[in-house]
């Protein structure tokens, strides 16, 4: 048992509306701290998790975001193995710290996150640099029909506005992957179900973005597998599950237009406790 006087003090904040976004919004307008940080419910945070996140943001770079790596808590199951083969959380980052800006060598594009920029998982903001950037748009993410993106648009978006995001595999966390392949499978639909949202939402806060967003196709073909070359698909072996690539691609085809509904939605006030 652990007596209660020896928790730390906290604020338990309740979001009755769906949604990962939304709730972390709720949360990001009611803190006063300088910083903020975020990992999921499926994961556990190293001892010094915080500690480290403190030293990234102290980094002469002086980043807007600090990204943690997410390793692996258990590898029991081959749905989980599958997952670490298929890249993982931390694909193309490695282990070293590694400072990312719009033209960084490692950064195609503030609009293409292969390598990923960071994950929700792992994830510190300086507090004012995410409200500048408008937080987390309530169509993405969990919880909604597009499963995912939101903290995609975010990166992007400091990116964009030539803010700094450091990668910081000091600040670890580990996670529990998905146990079984029909978890897995709806993973992979998840995942490239907000990849193609998160456009869509681009395209609706600023639809310039179009071209830019065209001229990134080659990098997509290459990296979901269609050409050689790819970050994730290319170093895969040969009796990697069909079922599971081909999960990612219905998400990827699905995704746009998922987020459309779910935006429709929204706007028509459909939403229910």
């Amino acid at each position: 048992m652990v007596d209660d006087a020896h928790l730390p003090d906290c604020d338990y904040l309740i979001e009755p509306q769906k949604g990962l976004s939304r709730a972390r919004n709720a949360a990001l307008a009611q803190i006063t701290t300088g910083h903020v940080a975020w990992f999921d419910d499926d994961e556990m945070a190293d001892a010094d998790w915080i500690t480290r996140l403190k030293e990234g943001f102290r980094h002469e770079s002086r980043p807007a975001a600090v990204c943690g790596l997410m390793l692996p808590a258990e590898l029991e199951t081959r749905a989980q193995i599958l997952f670490e083969q298929y890249g993982g959380f931390n694909k193309g980052r490695g282990l070293s710290p590694e400072v990312l800006t719009r033209d960084a060598p490692s950064v195609v594009s503030p609009l293409y996150p292969l390598p990923a920029i960071g994950s929700g998982g792992n994830m510190a903001f300086r507090t004012e640099s995410l409200r500048a950037a408008g937080g987390f748009d309530p169509d993405l993410g969990a919880g909604t029909r597009t499963h995912g993106g939101e903290e995609t648009k975010v990166f992007c978006t400091l990116l964009r506005s030539d803010e700094t995001v450091l990668h910081w595999p000091a600040a670890i966390t580990w996670h529990v992957h998905r146990r079984q392949m029909d978890q897995l499978q709806k993973q992979f639909y998840g995942y490239s179900a907000g990849l193609s949202a998160f456009y869509m939402s681009m395209i609706r806060t600023d639809p310039s973005v179009v071209r830019e967003i065209a001229r990134l196709v080659p990098h997509a073909l290459r990296d979901l597998g269609f050409r050689e070359g790819g970050i994730r698909a290319d170093q895969l072996p040969q009796d990697f599950p069909k079922d599971l690539l081909d999960a990612g691609r219905r998400g990827l085809a699905a995704g746009a237009f998922n987020y459309l509904s779910e935006a429709l939605h929204d706007k028509l006030g459909g939403w229910r406790v």
